[in-house]
C-alpha cells in the first residue's frame, strides 16, 4: 500500500468515525472504531430490570464481566435521594450481550428475578414541551 492510499484510508476512517458519532444517540448500540484493525466494534446497551435496590455499579459490572467486556454499568438512581430505581443499563460487547441475556434473563439474582434484554432506543429524548401557552385541553363550565 502506498503512502497516498494509506492517507486515504486514514481519512476514510476518520469520516466514518464522525458519521457514527453523529448518529450514535439514535441507536441502541455504541460503535467504537479500531483503527489498527480497520473494523467497527459493536457495543450493545443492555437493560437490566428488577434489580435489588442495594446493587451497586461495581457489583453489576462484576456480574456482567463473566460474559464479556463491559464498557460501563450504570444503576439508575433517583436524583434527590440517590436510591436505586431498580433497573440499570450495561454497555457490553455484542457476544457478551447475547450470552448475558441467555444466562441471566428470568433467573434469580439475590432473591430477585432479573429481566435482561437489549435496551430500546429512547424515542422521547430530548423531550419536547408540547404544551404551549394558551393551549387548552378542556374547559369546565358551571351552570347555576
Amino acid at each position: 500500500m502506498t503512502n497516498k492510499q494509506a492517507r486515504f484510508f486514514n481519512l476514510l476512517d476518520i469520516y466514518v468515525f464522525f458519521v457514527i458519532v453523529s448518529i450514535r444517540g439514535h441507536l441502541d448500540r455504541e460503535y467504537v472504531i479500531d483503527f489498527s484493525a480497520r473494523r467497527i466494534v459493536n457495543d450493545v446497551r443492555v437493560y437490566v430490570g428488577n434489580l435489588p435496590f442495594k446493587t451497586s455499579d461495581d457489583e453489576l459490572k462484576k456480574l456482567f464481566n463473566t460474559f464479556g467486556e463491559v464498557k460501563s454499568a450504570d444503576v439508575i438512581r433517583y436524583r434527590e435521594s440517590g436510591r436505586s430505581k431498580g433497573y440499570a443499563f450495561v454497555i457490553i460487547d455484542e457476544e457478551g450481550a447475547k450470552n448475558s441475556i441467555e444466562q441471566l434473563n428470568d433467573n434469580e439474582y439475590e432473591s430477585r428475578i432479573l429481566k435482561v434484554r437489549i435496551a430500546k432506543p429512547r424515542e422521547n429524548f430530548p423531550r419536547e414541551d408540547k404544551k404551549k401557552s394558551g393551549d387548552v385541553k378542556s374547559i369546565r363550565l358551571g351552570i347555576d
